[in-house]
């Protein structure tokens, strides 16, 4: 009976031998939230088909002098993760902001260097280009969303990967790829970089060739020359705790074995992705659910649902109609509700445009279901209850966290939902004893506060309001005295407010309109980068909560403002108006047009608005919330 032979491990280029990866099935994740020896993007791996990059990827042995070294760091829960007690959540937090800022910046260093590669086709570029998206979406996803220590970690970890993977693009692109298609021989020239395992003789020798470190997993035979026997080299600086709980591939999708249909570095970058960047808005009501029904769902699991019709506080500022004489005539309670008609404040600067827009809608008809709100809605904080404006702040972090965060309740609120939860009382009330005539009415009202404190008191953890405590609101401590007085914090309460629900709205119309039943999360992320440039750099679904740092369009009121500087935005809003039914011909073909003048600006802003106004009250039966002017002591 044969018995099969030894196999070693050469190399015609190298002075020591690494450990063999063992091949897995399914990928664990340790608690520096790498993949121990799989680890792809810090330790040797054997030839994948079509992935010479994975050997160009900088070694951190030798890494280039100009790389930021926190691409290399060893991330630690207990060293570089600190739990936010702001977010109301216990055990959420984010990484160190020092740490977060390196990898911001490590990131945006691999990207641009990426990004400037110049004279290769665009079919090798396209992975690379899938690259970006993902770490676009891993950036945003540190600094915008808090999570526990294990996710924190393993995001950071995903973001040194994709960068040094991207380094490793670039690196094969502008020298190895050039060698390869050189008849002349570099094997002198070593390139710094991880190198190859190869398990057949073509790849050794073309590997060796091009100057990539080279390691031939071969039959042990008599004619392998031997100059020096070394120990094999475990894994340097990668965990061998496995994280809990783990973060594993899918068992019925292969991992990191040898399988001729596809390789397994591709598709768990983009598992992995997918599965720490999931956050997703959830549906805005269009008014097709029942009218009656519950409007929170009682035994407090699952999202929240609404239904019944309400109406809101008659703002003070509401316009109001004369008869002749001067006797003024009473206007119907409804006709002035603020998601039906549009009422001016005196605290915010509503651009020009969209007030335009929303005056033009003229009172709606009352809708079918109550109208619900993703963020607090700015008419509620435009008010004299001082109390909201000061639990606004406390609860501050939380309502952002809920927007994508997939573990909460993050459905959008009735007026009435979020007007308790700004009142702050988030104890559990029984059932009062009334007479049976009221029985129901009251017991729904009693079922939706006792649902918001279920959200707020136990989804949370936050207590109920005391007037006495003092938070924080961006650097500035916030008592009730000065959430009464102070300008600053209603201001930067209603930007917030207008902001956040804007963005969250545009997202949900757009979702509405171009439907993704069938995309691929490529394609998806692609559609949310695009209309997340409406209001800054194009970047992710995350941007829909806002931080200091964000560039905002302003939406200039022309000609007195500086409008060059929006004219990017606008096209880009008139690119996401442009894939929805009904669009006129002149916003589409006015975007590609090169050369603006004040007054094309103008009438496409104008247009481009009242587009959107129209869209978004046809289908959800309420006027939109419009962005506002950034604050100067902005948030």
């Amino acid at each position: 009976m044969a018995t099969l032979p030894s196999l070693v491990m050469t190399s015609p280029n190298q002075d020591w031998i690494p450990a063999h990866p063992v091949e897995r099935a399914i990928i664990r994740t340790y608690t520096d939230g790498l993949w121990g020896e799989l680890e792809y993007s810090r330790w040797p791996q054997p030839m994948i088909r079509n992935m010479w990059h994975i050997a160009c990827i900088p070694s951190p042995l030798r890494p280039p002098p100009d790389s930021p070294p926190v691409l290399w760091t060893t991330l630690a829960p207990s060293q570089h993760w600190r739990e936010d007690p702001s977010v109301g959540v216990p055990g959420l937090g984010f990484l160190e902001h020092g740490l977060r800022q390196q990898l911001r910046e490590a990131a945006c260093f691999a990207f641009t260097r990426y990004q400037s590669i110049v004279g290769v086709p665009p079919h090798r570029l396209a992975y690379g280009d899938q690259l970006c998206v993902v770490i676009r979406q891993c950036v945003e996803r540190m600094n915008r969303l808090p999570s526990y220590a294990p996710v924190a970690v393993a995001v950071g970890a995903h973001i040194q990967r994709v960068a040094l993977e991207l380094m490793g693009l670039h690196m094969y692109l502008t020298t190895v790829l050039s060698r390869m298609d050189s008849p002349n021989d570099f094997s002198l020239q070593v390139l710094p970089v991880l190198g190859v395992i190869a398990r057949d003789a073509a790849t050794a020798q073309l590997a060796h060739r091009v100057g990539l470190p080279t390691w031939f997993l071969q039959p042990l035979t008599t004619r392998i020359k031997v100059w020096a026997v070394v120990e094999a080299t475990t894994p340097f600086a990668l965990s061998r705790k496995e994280s809990s709980p783990p973060m594993r591939h899918h068992p019925e999708e292969l991992g990191a074995v040898a399988n001729l249909t596809s390789n397994w570095t591709s598709n768990l970058v983009f598992a992995v992705t997918g599965q720490l960047c999931a956050g997703s808005l959830a549906p805005l009501d269009d008014g097709t659910t029942p009218l009656l029904g519950p409007s929170l769902t009682g035994s407090g699991e699952g999202p929240l649902k609404t239904r019944r019709i309400e109406m809101a506080p008659i703002p003070s500022q509401a316009p109001s109609t004369s008869q002749p004489g001067g006797v003024k005539k009473k206007t119907r309670r409804e006709h002035r509700h603020p998601a039906r008609v549009h009422n001016r404040s005196v605290f915010v600067d509503i651009p020009e445009a969209w007030s335009v827009a929303l005056l033009s809608q003229g009172p709606l008809p009352q809708p079918r279901t109550s109208v619900v709100y993703f963020y607090p809605p700015p008419f509620l904080l435009d008010t004299k209850v001082h109390r909201y404006l000061h639990n606004a702040v406390r609860i501050r972090a939380f309502c952002r966290l809920r927007l994508l965060d997939l573990s909460l309740s993050g459905g959008p609120l009735t007026i009435a939902e979020w007007r308790a939860a700004l009142w702050g009382d988030y104890a559990f009330h029984p059932d009062p004893s009334v007479p049976a005539a009221a029985q129901k009415r009251v017991k729904r009202k009693v079922d939706e506060k006792n649902s918001v404190s279920r959200l707020f008191g136990n989804g949370a953890a936050l207590p109920s309001y005391s007037a006495a405590q003092v938070v924080r609101l961006e650097g500035l401590s916030v008592s009730a005295e000065d959430a009464a007085i102070n300008p600053t914090v209603r201001a930067r309460l209603l930007w917030e407010a207008h902001e956040i629900n804007f963005r969250c709205e545009l997202m949900a119309l757009d979702a509405v309109l171009v439907p993704r039943s069938g995309w691929s999360v490529m394609q998806r992320w692609g559609r949310e980068m695009l209309v997340s440039g409406v209001w800054g750099k194009e970047s992710s679904i995350a941007t829909v909560i806002p931080l200091p740092s964000d560039d905002v369009f302003a939406w200039p009121s022309v000609p007195q403002e500086d409008w060059r500087s929006a004219e990017p935005y606008l096209r880009r809003f008139m690119a996401v108006a442009s894939a929805w039914p009904g669009c006129p011909d002149h916003l589409k073909s006015g975007r590609l047009q090169e050369d603006w003048t004040v007054d094309m600006f103008e009438t496409f802003q104008v247009d481009a608005v009242a587009f959107y106004v129209s869209q978004f009250t046809r289908r959800f039966g309420r006027l939109p919330i419009p962005p506002v002017r950034r604050p100067l002591h902005a948030l």
